[in-house]
């Protein structure tokens, strides 16, 4: 496919000594030079940084919002580096104010630094102890790969449109409404309470049928954890979460005690 670029761009990219240098005297228009000059760290050359040939041909990044009421939509588009978690940060401090509904479109989101998704998983976090809500709309197929590596994609919301996600607040706010979701949470935390006293090794009576290893040699019976077996603990930037390992959601012990299967556990 031809690149068509301005005549600025295609002046300065036809002189530079950095393209030349990596493919030939006479450089190919759509070539993306400025990747095999990053330094370590994935930074750009600091020519490439003024050059209007790659401003050009990258994607805008960005992080713009959208009040609407009680809720606020940030739209994230392009890479969000370092730099741009900066702002981030700012702008979800300052929603976090006044917001109950906290919306992330990452539809044009190419990639994403590890500082940035912390903030994100902070604000989800500390919006959620107010009851509020946040969703990740439309994730893009980069996003969706990290939040799938860091294992938030059993954590935080995610979903494939605003529709979606009213549908989830509906639904919460008629548990609410009903008392249904009140009554469901403290039934929650007595089974929780109750697996703390009832410990795997003795619901099993010493070998779980799933488990090679005896329970009097488990790793976990010997640190005398009081966390039941189930829960991982990981953290992103500094921002802890727990969530369920996924080799217990079919456990006998992990049904009893938490039949809803809630992949997330208040951290």
């Amino acid at each position: 496919m031809e690149v068509r670029l301005s005549k600025t761009s295609a002046d300065y990219f036809n002189a530079c000594e950095l393209a030349k240098s990596i493919t030939s005297e006479t450089p190919n228009p759509g070539t993306q030079c400025w990747i095999f000059v990053m330094d370590d760290s994935g930074a750009l050359n600091r020519q490439c940084e003024k050059c209007p040939y790659h401003a050009e041909l990258t994607p805008e990044s960005s992080v713009k919002t959208a009040e609407n009421g009680a809720s606020v939509t940030v739209t994230l588009k392009g890479e969000i580096s370092e730099k741009r978690a900066v702002e981030l940060k700012k702008i979800m401090d300052a929603q976090l104010k006044t917001k109950s509904s906290i919306f992330v479109d990452c539809a044009g989101l190419t990639q994403i630094e590890p500082v940035a998704l912390g903030i994100l998983l902070r604000t989800y976090k500390l919006l959620k102890e107010k009851q509020g809500d946040f969703f990740l709309i439309s994730p893009s197929d980069a996003m969706l790969a990290v939040l799938q590596s860091t294992l938030l994609i059993k954590i935080i919301p995610a979903v494939r449109s605003m529709d979606e996600a009213a549908h989830f607040i509906r639904k919460k706010e008629e548990a609410i409404r009903t008392g249904e979701a009140r009554a469901q949470e403290e039934a929650k935390k007595k089974r929780l309470e109750e697996a703390k006293t009832v410990r795997c090794w003795e619901f099993f009576k010493g070998q779980n049928p799933q488990n090679a290893t005896p329970c009097d040699v488990c790793h976990y019976k010997a640190t005398g954890s009081a966390q039941p077996c189930w829960i991982i603990q990981s953290e992103i930037e500094g921002t802890t979460f727990e969530f369920v390992n996924e080799d217990c959601l079919v456990c006998d012990y992990f049904l009893k005690f938490n039949p809803e299967g809630d992949v997330e556990i208040v951290a």
